[in-house]
């Protein structure tokens, strides 16, 4: 059974969840800002929605002819409108050996 992402406290197994779905709850956070402290600096970045297509792996498995359209914010917009699915990575891009995606 699935669980609500807003009640999980510990690591997910993302093929419970649609693109859509993670999305959503993405969107939480967005204008967020993540800070990251080391022994030798602080990292500070502000979480946007063009981040997600990028967190989900989309740079690595795009063709070059198509990339544009599933990045950044027009990716973030086709997540989120159900357009890109699991299904559709599968049919669509290259390098999918690397990825477990079913």
């Amino acid at each position: 059974m699935k669980k609500d992402l807003n009640k999980i406290m510990k690591k997910i197994n993302i093929k419970d969840y649609s693109l859509k779905e993670i999305a959503t709850y993405f969107e939480k956070f967005i204008n967020s800002t993540i800070v990251i402290k080391t022994n030798k600096r602080t990292i500070n970045f502000k979480i946007k929605t063009s981040n997600l297509p990028h967190m989900l792996g989309f740079h690595h498995i795009l063709t070059s002819k198509n990339k544009n359209e599933y990045i950044g914010e027009k990716g973030f917009m086709k997540i989120k409108s159900g357009s890109i699915t699991y299904s559709f990575l599968k049919s669509n891009y290259k390098n999918l050996k690397k990825f477990v995606i079913s």
